[in-house]
């Protein structure tokens, strides 16, 4: 929108020069794009202004009707709005929601251990089994919920590639710390 707005105060500015150099019969629409570029200015400050606020916030989006909600991505195929991600967790036995969580972070990922921590504490035990699906498979999250005697029962993702060839899946290169370079599947180094 401010690049926009520039581009038509520019194109106004062109438009009152020309109509200048022309007769007075073409006064009225030299007020008009003096007016509109008047428009545009307080526009564009307006954008100078709410560039500031994010970039003195450390944040790349700017919510004016929630200033919490952020953009959340919904599924892979189902493309992104302006929300919250919830969390929940769910009693197997009695099908009863028993503790939640709502967040702007978009990802499930990173949550399976805050989550399972949360239940085990209401439910008052040493040990639970919890059973999530693939998005929440952080080995992180799962080296945690080890730790606190929660045992995990996450799949583990498989992840694709633009050429949909498994052979070339991420998983499939190897990553060598010495020399910080990958071999890939066909046994050549990537620098």
């Amino acid at each position: 929108m401010k690049e926009l707005s520039k581009s038509k105060i520019k194109e106004y500015f062109h438009e009152i020069s020309v109509l200048d150099k022309a007769d007075d019969k073409y006064e009225d629409k030299c007020n008009l794009s003096r007016s509109n570029i008047k428009e545009l200015t307080k526009k564009l400050d307006y954008y100078l202004y709410l560039e500031k606020q994010m970039d003195e916030s450390r944040e790349n989006e700017i919510n004016l009707t929630d200033k919490d909600a952020k953009t959340v991505k919904f599924g892979e195929h189902q493309g992104t709005d302006v929300g919250y991600n919830v969390q929940a967790v769910v009693d197997s036995k009695n099908k009863l929601i028993t503790t939640f969580e709502v967040s702007n972070f978009s990802a499930d990922q990173g949550q399976l251990y805050s989550m399972s921590k949360n239940a085990k504490q209401v439910y008052e035990v040493k040990e639970l089994e919890v059973l999530a699906d693939k998005v929440y498979f952080d080995s992180n999250d799962i080296a945690k919920c080890d730790l606190e005697n929660i045992i995990t029962y996450v799949s583990k993702p498989v992840y694709s590639n633009q050429i949909d060839d498994s052979r070339y899946f991420s998983n499939k290169f190897k990553y060598n710390k010495e020399t910080d370079t990958y071999t890939c599947p066909e046994g050549k180094t990537l620098f």
